[in-house]
């Protein structure tokens, strides 16, 4: 079982009380000053458990992903995955994380999600099951410590415990003839490890734990198509998307799954189930790939001619805290036209906000709005520009320099900001705000002391 620590879960279900004990009013409001406090449903369990109620949590299936900030050691994390993807739906005021992107940890598609089989008791994992090289599965666990003789203490074991098979059944995972299996207490057991785009830095790993079948199932079926086109790894480069569009988003959607009940009869059941997007064209996905694969040919023939000869044609990306290499990079002038920016706006794309006019984009009307025809549908391009006009003229009315609000926004939503939908319309939201709020003079003044603070601290 691989050993990988990570930053922070993001937990696809919630729980929630009991039958019994779901009318209680003192449950109930220890339920709720515990969520209210982020402590999270750890923090529910406890309190619940020292007022009386003992095991009163059931697990339960929602729509969104929970993101507690007790659950990261640096809890500004967790405010940061929310500020950046989190949303307010229908009359729910909680903003909640409904779909974020990601970044996979692994870049096999066989690795990627990489579940086992394990069994929880109250001290933690007590088994769990491992693969050999064969193909065989294992049951493993921890060697019970050493007994000293004299003095019939636990010998302290130097490096930790070591993983042997589990003796009883001789080291055999055997589902069908386990006893912890058969009653419930073993399951299989998945983690999703990744970043998330703009808001984790490189040690800021995140797990998706999960034991859903259904979910994983549809997942690896996503990410080996990828795969397949891509020679069965998904480099970095090409999972970091095109003009700040990451390729792979992760949501939840309602599906029927099949149940099969105590007696063995098959029942459907709605449920919802995670959902892996790979928001990209296939074609484009095609020659991306072809694109990168004729580039880096191309770098071995220059290596295998020229020699080991280093040669950087661009600053490093630890000066320039940008990628040293991206899509548009390696991409024909033919394959861009297809999906991407133009060179003009690939370049303003590589700035963050400008605070004159002709730092924003102009958008080309379409000929057929000229003339009175029905206009086409505008294209993400000229959906970006007019975003990033409409960020422009708020600042002017907030009387805030544009370029000030870029470096904040810089900060707060990741590089790139103004060239992603998604992060100018929050940007967007937040000039509002200040507007309806009548507040633009103390938010002005606000901006000056935090992008100093940045400054000072860059």
């Amino acid at each position: 079982m691989e050993k990988i620590n990570t930053v922070g879960k993001i937990r696809p279900g919630i729980k929630i009380l009991k039958r019994a004990v779901a009318s209680n009013p003192k449950a109930i409001a220890i339920y709720n000053e515990e969520l209210r406090k982020g402590n999270g449903f750890t923090g529910v369990d406890k309190e619940l458990e020292k007022a009386g109620f003992k095991n009163a949590l059931v697990p339960h299936n929602e729509e969104y992903f929970s993101v507690w900030r007790h659950e990261f050691p640096d809890p500004t994390l967790a405010d940061r995955i929310l500020d950046a993807y989190g949303e307010q739906r229908g009359d729910d005021p909680v903003k909640r994380l409904y779909r974020f992107p990601i970044l996979f940890y692994h870049l096999s598609a066989d690795e990627i999600i990489n579940g086992s089989l394990q069994c929880f008791k109250s001290g933690g994992i007590k088994y769990w099951s491992e693969y050999k090289p064969d193909g065989t599965r294992v049951c493993m666990m921890k060697q019970k410590p050493p007994v000293n003789q004299k003095t019939q203490r636990v010998v302290r074991v130097f490096g930790g415990r070591k993983d042997v098979l589990r003796p009883e059944n001789n080291g055999v995972c055997d589902p069908e003839n386990c006893p912890e299996y058969q009653n419930m207490e073993c399951s299989e057991r998945f983690q999703i490890l990744g970043y998330i785009p703009g808001v984790c830095k490189a040690s800021d790993l995140l797990g998706i734990p999960t034991g859903s079948y259904y979910s994983t199932d549809h997942m690896r079926q996503v990410i080996q198509q990828v795969a397949s086109v891509c020679g069965g790894e998904i480099p970095l480069r090409i999972q970091r998307g095109a003009q700040g569009n990451p390729l792979f988003w992760i949501s939840k959607h309602w599906e029927e799954v099949v149940r099969i009940d105590d007696r063995g009869e098959s029942k459907k059941q709605g449920q919802w189930l995670i959902h892996l997007d790979a928001d990209i064209e296939l074609a484009l996905l095609m020659d991306i790939h072809d694109a990168f694969s004729r580039a880096s040919n191309a770098q071995q023939a220059y290596k295998a001619i020229a020699g080991n000869v280093v040669d950087i044609p661009h600053a490093p990306a630890a000066i320039t805290h940008a990628p040293a290499e991206t899509l548009e990079t390696f991409l024909h002038p033919a394959v861009q036209e297809k999906e991407m920016v133009s060179a003009l706006d690939a370049a303003l794309d590589n700035r963050t906000l400008g605070a004159e006019e002709q730092h924003v984009a102009v958008v080309q009307r379409d000929s057929k709005a000229a003339s009175g025809e029905p206009a086409t549908r505008p294209t993400e391009r000229e959906m970006i520009a007019s975003l990033r006009k409409t960020a422009v003229g708020l600042c002017k009315q907030i009387g805030v320099d544009a370029t000030l609000f870029a470096a904040y926004a810089t900060d707060k939503f990741g590089d790139g900001w103004g060239a992603r939908m998604d992060s100018l319309k929050l940007a967007i939201t937040e000039l509002e705000d200040v507007i309806t709020h009548d507040y633009a003079e103390q938010y002005a003044d606000d901006l000056k002391s935090i992008v100093e603070d940045l400054r000072e601290n860059a």
